[in-house]
């Protein structure tokens, strides 16, 4: 009777490990349902579960009598939970890995790009070029210009300096059919922020307002390279002369009047600046007609005029040219480069001489010099070195210098 209660005992002891062999199982198959870290605190749980399993499988078979046979069908299900367990957390923690590797990379990617972002935001702060205005003048010249974004850096100066008219306008008249009257001549430069001069990346806009010119007169833009080659610019012009054109190359912008009709107002000026006459000619006059000789006017007693000069501060050493050199030079000034009215002023040279006369002791004269000075002279001083020399004739006396006979009251000192 006990022997069968003891077997029976067994059978009941192997129902529940079939009974708990059974639930792991279930356990290990609703387990991919859990998130991971369920899945590894369900497989360290599951583990001790299978431990708890194998103690207690140890604890039962431990009274058995000898003659029980040694190797017992209904001990192999219940080690069958164990490897699975172990699988599934394998399992489980290569998921994990395989979880964190791309979260690596990501925030390697990640940090590449904001450096890259921040690269080319300095980039293009260093690069900025956006739209932009500039105005300047000189010599009653104004220059507007408008340059699109991308032409030039944040930043950016212009400059607007003035420039030679007359070389402007002999280097346009090579280029420009008809003869150059008048022309208004800019330089034209642009700056970066350290103090570079640039050049625009791109074409911009530019206007040049003028005045004086004549509405009549045909107009043109003549740009002027570093070189001081010209070429013409394509440009619209007003009548009255206000440009405007695109540009991507910068130095010397002039607008340009052409004509044969201009003329040239020549001047004579007097004593004291008094204006002696005034004449206007032209190119193709007949100069002996149109350019006669106006003479020097009255003058004082002991003043004389040697010459005609365009030196209004000249001297006793200033060559002086008759009016026949007068208008030879005339006629190589037309037509006039500054347009209609050009001036021109021609200075008569008077003089007022002082004649220094050596006299021996009988009263015979050695010889003279002169003294010159400016009829119009506010300085009342020159400097005269005596340099006449004298020999006296007999043993009784000695020659000590020169005495003023005459005129002492215009000797200084």
């Amino acid at each position: 009777m006990s022997h069968n209660t003891k077997k029976n005992g067994r059978k009941m002891n192997w129902g529940s490990k079939r009974l708990l062999a059974f639930l792991l199982a279930l356990a290990m198959i609703a387990q991919p349902m859990l998130s991971s870290v369920g899945t590894l605190a369900y497989a360290e749980e599951t583990t001790e579960a299978a431990t708890a399993v194998s103690d207690t499988q140890d604890t039962v078979e431990a009274p058995q009598p000898a003659s029980e046979p040694a190797a017992e069908p209904a001990a192999e299900p219940a080690a069958e939970p164990a490897a699975p367990s172990e699988d599934v957390s394998s399992d489980t923690a290569s998921d994990q890995t395989d979880a964190v590797a791309p979260t690596d990379k990501q925030a390697a990617d990640q940090k590449a790009d904001t450096e890259k972002e921040k690269n080319d935001a300095e980039d293009e702060e260093e690069n900025k070029m956006p739209a932009q205005s500039f105005t300047g003048s000189v010599n009653g010249i104004i220059v507007n210009v408008s340059a699109p974004e991308g032409a030039l850096p944040e930043e950016t100066k212009m400059t607007v300096t003035a420039v030679d008219q007359d070389r402007v306008a002999k280097l346009a008249d090579q280029i420009i059919d008809g003869d150059v009257s008048k022309v208004k001549a800019a330089n034209i430069s642009f700056y970066n922020k350290e103090g570079a001069e640039i050049e625009p990346e791109k074409a911009v806009s530019v206007s040049m307002i003028t005045s004086g010119m004549d509405a009549e007169a045909k107009k043109s833009v003549v740009h002027i390279d570093d070189s001081g080659c010209a070429s013409q610019v394509p440009a619209v012009v007003s009548a009255s002369g206000n440009a405007s054109f695109a540009a991507k190359d910068f130095s010397i912008y002039a607008v340009v009047e052409t004509g044969t009709d201009a003329r040239l107002l020549v001047k004579f000026v007097g004593l004291n600046g008094a204006e002696i006459k005034s004449m206007y000619v032209k190119e193709g006059d007949n100069m002996e007609q149109v350019l006669y000789d106006p003479g020097a006017g009255s003058l004082p007693d002991g003043v004389y005029f040697r010459g005609w000069t365009t030196k209004a501060d000249y001297d006793s050493t200033t060559d002086a040219l008759s009016i026949q050199d007068v208008r030879t030079e005339v006629s190589g000034m037309l037509p006039p480069t500054q347009g209609d009215g050009q001036v021109v002023t021609y200075y008569a040279m008077l003089f007022k001489d002082y004649r220094v006369i050596y006299y021996d002791v009988n009263d015979v004269s050695l010889g003279q010099e002169e003294v010159t000075f400016r009829a119009d002279s506010t300085s009342a001083e020159q400097t005269y070195k005596v340099n006449m020399a004298y020999t006296v004739h007999d043993d009784e006396h000695n020659f000590e210098g020169w005495n003023v006979k005459e005129g002492g009251s215009n000797i200084a000192g």
